[in-house]
């Protein structure tokens, strides 16, 4: 191995190195189940699927607009979820199995 490679090799080791002290010290958990997080965005998806049902529902320009900005809304929400954080996953599910139940009554 020439020098070069040999320095390039101990930077990118010590990067590595860097690199597990942070995860290590972090709060986050980079391991549950995908599933849970899969079932974060399902919830998601139900209850955009409502607001379309009432968007498409509304006899008004502003009740259709109050149901779309309530869509993206949604999307916004589950795409700002920190996906290392279980807690956040779940409790953003939570909220919305919750909002999409009330929508259902």
């Amino acid at each position: 191995m020439t020098d070069r490679a040999d320095r390039a090799d101990r930077a990118d080791r010590a990067d590595n190195a860097d690199h597990a002290d942070d995860v290590a010290n972090s709060d986050h958990v980079d391991d549950y189940d995908p599933m849970i997080y899969d079932a974060m965005r399902e919830a998601a998806n139900r209850l955009r699927g409502l607001y379309v049902a009432r968007q498409n529902e509304a006899t008004t320009e502003e009740e259709r607009q109050r149901w779309l900005e309530k869509q993206i809304s949604v999307r916004i929400e589950a795409d700002a979820v920190d996906t290392f954080s279980l807690e956040a996953v779940q409790a953003l599910r939570a909220s919305f199995v919750a909002r999409c139940r009330a929508e259902e009554q």
